[in-house]
């Protein structure tokens, strides 16, 4: 079922992949993911951090509705099967250019600021994310401000 998914995606979402063997749907998925770590890394999924994370989607996907709640679905259940955040972050370090390291950055940090507050624990998964993606603590910083609800 979920090789169905990921070719309805392939189909769906036409970004030349800078390897052959990397779809776009599964870099999608890994971005997803690491959004969807920052929401449940406070033991609360609020669902302001689920809009977030699907405004995000839709605004990439051209306002496909269904195809964003279908991305959200797969994507939360990778990463409640997850063991740790590696699976994601080499995809990323591998597949993603410094622009859009930092707008997955940007994105983690929308989602951690929705429910209003910023927690520590949304606060360390990005730190780590941002470390394992190869993004500087001064850029960490930059994205952090520049995210920050007015």
């Amino acid at each position: 079922m979920l090789n169905r998914l990921f070719e309805y995606f392939d189909e769906k979402i036409r970004r030349e992949p800078k390897t052959e063997n990397i779809s776009s749907s599964s870099l999608l998925l890994a971005a997803t993911a690491l959004m969807l770590e920052v929401a449940r890394s406070d033991e609360k999924k609020e669902q302001s951090e689920l809009h977030i994370i699907e405004d995000i989607l839709l605004a990439k996907l051209g306002e496909d509705s269904e195809e964003a709640r279908d991305i959200l679905e797969a994507a939360q259940d990778k990463s409640e099967e997850a063991h740790d955040l590696y699976q994601f972050t080499s995809l990323i370090n591998r597949e993603f250019s410094r622009q859009e390291k930092e707008h997955l950055i940007r994105s983690m940090w929308q989602v951690a600021y929705a429910d209003g507050r910023l927690d520590r624990y949304e606060d360390h998964i990005i730190r780590r994310v941002a470390d394992l993606i190869h993004i500087d603590h001064s850029d960490f910083i930059r994205l952090k401000i520049k995210s920050r609800p007015d």
